[in-house]
Formats: structure tokens, sequence, C-alpha cells
């Protein structure tokens, strides 16, 4: 049976407009700016204000990781070429991700990471595979001065 709070709890103390305004400052977008605030402000808590911020790195650097494979379906040791392409996932965000990516056919990495291009694409070529339905995985890791965020994507051939 729930008695009430516990007597050793302090309560809620409210932070004042000017400190709500500080830690949120960080937070660029107006909505998300003004949320941050208002929690801040009503709870007195400025861990909100880093919570805000790990969202709006989110919204604004994650990734998509597309991977194509050659149209037609492929014969054994006929060459085979994947593409992948890495996009963010934000308009407003300034260039384009940087690094290598991953290829994996039904779960093992295969040969080296390859790097991305200007264009954040990159091409893996086979005559490996064998006959039947493959699971090729193309996994994007940001190069270290890199912003943008991981992302994994999948194509059956």
């Amino acid at each position: 049976m729930y008695t009430g709070a516990d007597p050793d709890t302090k309560p809620v103390q409210p932070a004042s407009e000017a400190v709500a305004e500080e830690a949120c400052r960080p937070i660029t977008n107006k909505n998300r700016h003004s949320d941050c605030v208002f929690d801040v402000r009503v709870t007195g808590n400025r861990d909100f204000a880093n919570a805000y911020l790990v969202t709006q790195r989110i919204q604004t650097y994650s990734t998509t990781t597309n991977v194509t494979d050659d149209q037609d379906p492929s014969q054994v040791g006929e060459w085979v070429t994947f593409t992948a392409f890495v996009a963010p996932n934000s308009s407003t965000v300034a260039g384009l991700p940087s690094g290598t990516v991953q290829f994996a056919v039904d779960g093992s990495n295969v040969g080296e990471p390859v790097k991305l291009d200007s264009k954040s694409r990159t091409t893996w070529e086979t005559s490996q595979l064998k006959v039947g339905t493959h699971r090729v995985t193309a996994s994007y890791v940001p190069s270290a001065d890199s912003v943008f965020l991981p992302s994994t994507s999948i194509v059956s051939q």
C-alpha cells in the first residue's frame, strides 16, 4: 500500500527564467527550446537540457544507409556490385557523411571497410556469392572527425 512520499525526499524547487534559459541556450529548435525552458523552469532540474541536447544531436546528425545491388539475379561466378549511399536524415545539416562502410553477407563481414567517396557513396563487388538468397548489409562507420551517427541497411540478393 502506498502511504505517500518519502519524508526525506526534497520537494521540487522551480528554477528562475534566467537559469532555465542559460541551461537551454544550445537548443536551436524554437519549439524544443521552449519545451526545454519550461521543463527546467518547472522542475529546477538542469539535466532536462542535456536530454534535449542528445535528442537534438540525434535528430540533426542521424543518417540512413541505403544499399542496392544489380537489378538482375546473378549466376554462380558472376560479378555482383553492391552500392551503399549514406545520407543525413536532416535537411538542415551542412555537409555529407564521411567515413567507411563495412559490407557483410549473411552476418559475416567481407573484406575491409570501404571508404565513402565525396558524395557519400561506395561500392563492393564480388563473384563469390553461392546459389540462393543472401542477406547483405552495409554499415556506415563515421570518420573520427565526423559529426554524423552510424547506420545500417539491408538488401537481399
